[in-house]
């Protein structure tokens, strides 16, 4: 048997000192807590409703709950509270994977403000399949090149991401990889592009993306003390031989690994 004692309060759910997990109870609120803001933390947390309604944006998506209705959240997945129905309120039960003081990281609105571009389709849309221009990087050395492991997928890809509202791709490359990395390159070469069903990902969390990507190889020097990952999304990065992708990796990423090896100055079309 192990008992544990509470420790310092956060709202009504506290830390519960050398306890693997932290559970917490609310009274029936009327309002949204004074203190929401978006937040990510490094483990799971799940909200049971016990009565009312409300609902939690979740990376940019709302999700409606009610009772008997269980939310889970994943680690790294920016959330908050969106709204409570004031008529019935709202009460529920929250369970953190880990009990770590200290470890709800909050989303710094100056900096990031409002929500990406993809983010309020998103909210429109709901779980349809959205199709998103995307990008994506190649920074080799030699026949090796770098790889990131998402937090969401658990998988390794070659880093990238989504265009914004008035940005190109040839922008949104170098931006991506300055945000995920903290290095500045220059593209050196269109590799491939990809589009179709084929190329659809699907999250955690059913929401599915077809994307139309382009893909290119960067140039410029990058020594490994400049990596600065972005930890939000990227939970470390590697070098691999392009002939030895690991296979747990994205499959779109392992195509543009063959066809990074494959290219011969023409641009493949997928």
């Amino acid at each position: 048997m192990r008992l544990y004692k509470k420790g310092k309060s956060h709202l009504f759910c506290g830390h519960w000192n050398g306890s693997e997990i932290e559970i917490g109870l609310t009274q029936n609120l009327k309002s949204i807590p004074g203190n929401n803001q978006l937040h990510h933390h490094p483990y799971k947390e799940y909200y049971l409703i016990i009565e009312g309604k409300g609902a939690i944006q979740v990376e940019g998506r709302i999700v409606c709950l009610s009772k008997e209705m269980l939310l889970v959240v994943d680690p790294y997945e920016k959330h908050k509270w969106h709204s409570i129905d004031s008529s019935v309120g709202v009460k529920w039960v929250i369970v953190k994977e880990k009990s770590l003081p200290d470890s709800k990281n909050i989303v710094d609105m100056s900096v990031s403000g409002k929500l990406d571009y993809w983010q309020r389709i998103r909210q429109l849309v709901g779980s349809e399949v959205l199709i998103l221009p995307s990008v994506a990087g190649a920074i080799t050395e030699g026949n090796r090149i770098l790889l990131v492991r998402h937090r969401l997928l658990d998988k390794w890809q070659i880093p990238g991401g989504v265009l914004e509202l008035d940005e190109s791709i040839q922008t949104a490359v170098k931006r991506e990889l300055r945000e995920e990395l903290g290095i500045q390159l220059e593209i050196d070469e269109l590799i491939s592009v990809y589009s179709g069903s084929n190329w659809t990902i699907e999250y955690p969390n059913k929401d599915r993306v077809q994307q139309v990507l382009f893909f290119f190889r960067m140039k410029g020097d990058v020594s490994e003390d400049q990596i600065r990952i972005q930890k939000s999304e990227i939970s470390e990065w590697r070098f691999h031989d392009l002939r030895n992708i690991p296979d747990d990796t994205i499959e779109c990423c392992k195509q543009k690994a063959k066809d990074l090896l494959e290219y011969k100055g023409r641009t493949f079309l997928r």
